[in-house]
């Protein structure tokens, strides 16, 4: 697990990053261990601090033990509140640079392009997973726990999932036509800092959306899978 994990997991947690400096790896994609190492720091006592502003009695380091109600709850009630946020604050930015360049800068129309078909999937699948995935995979999970005496879902969750692993896939292509454009966000020379801001921002979601999405794709995804199919239909 990376630092930008342990970050996007809670994004509360960065008070303990900042006191560690691991902070100052955020976006860098370094692993935990490797950047205790960087900063001089003993890991078992940051996965101290960590589990204790988690405030959790599961393994912090290994969301794959964490059940799917659980992931549900961190995706839905943290990550993608963070996602929201951050694409309220790159339109704003982007407004800013594009009105100072985007008569010199031919890049940023493209970069812009993307973006938006990037935040448009992003709403449309954010709103389908909060409406729709995530009350069904609870209700499973409240099937297993005994807690719930019928199936109040009318679908099977595979094509559901299917449909939503397909939009990774998109999002994810969004944000590589944006990385390619931005020339691997390097900020041109003799520019404001608002254009620094953008790609931050931009290079922020891109490592954001890949550490989120790959959890649902690895580890929510299938655990819930595995769950209907013990809890519904054996």
């Amino acid at each position: 697990m990376t630092v930008d994990d342990i970050f996007n997991i809670d994004p509360t947690t960065i008070k303990t990053l900042k006191k560690f400096r691991l902070n100052q790896l955020l976006g860098e994609q370094v692993e935990f261990e490797e950047a205790c190492r960087r900063k001089g720091v003993c890991s078992e006592m940051v996965k101290k601090e960590l589990l204790h502003a988690y405030h959790t009695g599961h393994p912090y380091f290994d969301i794959s033990t964490w059940s799917p109600d659980q992931l549900v709850n961190s995706l839905h009630l943290k990550q993608h509140s963070l996602i929201k946020e951050l694409i309220k604050k790159i339109d704003i930015t982007f407004d800013q640079v594009i009105t100072q360049y985007g008569s010199n800068r031919t890049e940023l129309n493209k970069i812009k392009t993307s973006f938006d078909e990037v935040k448009e999937e992003l709403e449309k699948h954010m709103y389908t997973e909060e409406m729709i995935i995530f009350p069904a995979i609870q209700n499973i999970v409240n099937l297993s726990k005994g807690q719930s005496q019928e199936v109040k879902t009318l679908f099977r969750l595979l094509y559901p999932i299917e449909v939503m692993k397909a939009e990774h896939d998109k999002i994810f292509k969004g944000m590589r036509d944006i990385k390619k454009a931005s020339r691997n966000f390097k900020v041109p020379k003799n520019t404001c800092q608002s254009f620094n801001t953008l790609y931050n921002q931009l290079q922020t979601l891109k490592s954001t959306l890949k550490s989120i999405l790959a959890i649902e794709n690895n580890i929510l995804y299938p655990a819930a899978l595995k769950l209907e199919k013990e809890a519904c239909f054996t």
